[in-house]
């Protein structure tokens, strides 16, 4: 005969889905005991839960094979896959489900991943993709000194980035969670950056869009930064807003950016850092760059984005 424990698993697993409700409802026991026992199934991995109160759900945990190698901690320390439930599965579990819905030979796609991921570290220096060429190579003027990515958004085969995911889903969620975990992910390399250059001033690009919540302002505000990030710049529209990156054309993300980015009436010092979440065609952050040295022509520009491309003129939808 089966244990009450044992029915609920039995209900959960027929049923593929189902509720606290609808457990206490089929088994007739108390609310206290049918939470207690789904807390041991969730701790036994038998069971996983979606949502947050009071939508939750309980689902069969499909167990999703182990990679067995010796050599998989940077797929492990690096891969992240979001499933379409929006179930976050990091590290090797992660990167077997991906193996596997592709067909693909997990050891010799652990193989390729660290292969590749040795060659993009190696283009870092103190942590940094420095991207100058991208700019240089992409505008007939560049009026940045020089910009650097924490990451690239994406990898060829690969597709996106730990960071790139996690930025993509952090926007659109206004996750505060997932901002926190980028700010981590940034704070060395960015906090070394600003103690190596010695900004005098640090001014965060605006979204081309309004959001619900600053995702840029948001995660920097996680971090302790001197000097404190300023918003030097303000988006204004004519009358209808259009999304920088629905445009399609170097020329038209020029133009967007040219007629909507406004500078503030400040002071720009010597020494200015410009922070942006991601570069694709580097338009904005090119003409912001612009309407300050057309202000203040003796200033110093940079830039940093968290994650960026380097394809000359990229776009960068999702983001």
């Amino acid at each position: 005969m089966l244990t009450t424990i044992e029915k609920m698993l039995a209900l959960i697993l027929n049923k593929d889905s189902a509720t606290a409700k609808d457990l206490r409802n089929e088994l007739g026991v108390s609310q206290v005991l049918i939470h207690r026992y789904l807390k041991r199934l969730l701790e036994e991995e038998k069971i996983r839960k979606i949502g947050t109160p009071p939508r939750v759900i309980y689902r069969p945990n499909e167990k999703k094979s182990k990679i067995v190698s010796g050599n998989s901690k940077i797929v492990n320390d690096n891969w992240l896959e979001i499933f379409p439930n929006g179930e976050f599965m990091f590290g090797v579990e992660g990167f077997s489900a991906w193996c596997q819905k592709r067909n693909f030979n997990e050891q010799e796609k652990i193989m390729e991943y660290e292969r590749l991921y040795f060659e993009k570290e190696n283009l870092k220096k103190d942590g940094l993709i420095d991207a100058t060429s991208k700019i240089t190579g992409t505008f007939s003027h560049n009026y940045l000194d020089k910009i650097w990515y924490v990451d690239f958004y994406s990898w060829e085969m690969f597709g996106k980035t730990t960071l790139g995911k996690l930025i993509l889903y952090a926007k659109q969620n206004s996750d505060e969670v997932l901002m926190k975990r980028i700010a981590r992910t940034i704070e060395a390399p960015l906090l070394s950056l600003i103690a190596r250059e010695k900004f005098d001033m640090i001014g965060l690009i605006p979204h081309s869009i309004s959001r619900k919540k600053d995702f840029l302002e948001s995660t920097i505000n996680f971090l302790d930064i001197s000097p404190t990030p300023k918003k030097i710049f303000t988006k204004i529209y004519e009358q209808h807003v259009v999304a920088q990156k629905t445009l399609k054309s170097k020329e038209e993300r020029e133009s967007n950016a040219e007629e909507t980015l406004y500078l503030k009436d400040v002071d720009i010092p010597r020494r200015i850092l410009l922070i942006d979440d991601a570069c694709g065609s580097g338009a904005t952050l090119n003409i912001a760059a612009k309407k300050i040295k057309h202000k203040f022509p003796q200033a110093k520009i940079y830039a940093l984005t968290f994650v960026g491309s380097m394809n000359g003129f990229d776009v960068i939808n999702q983001v």
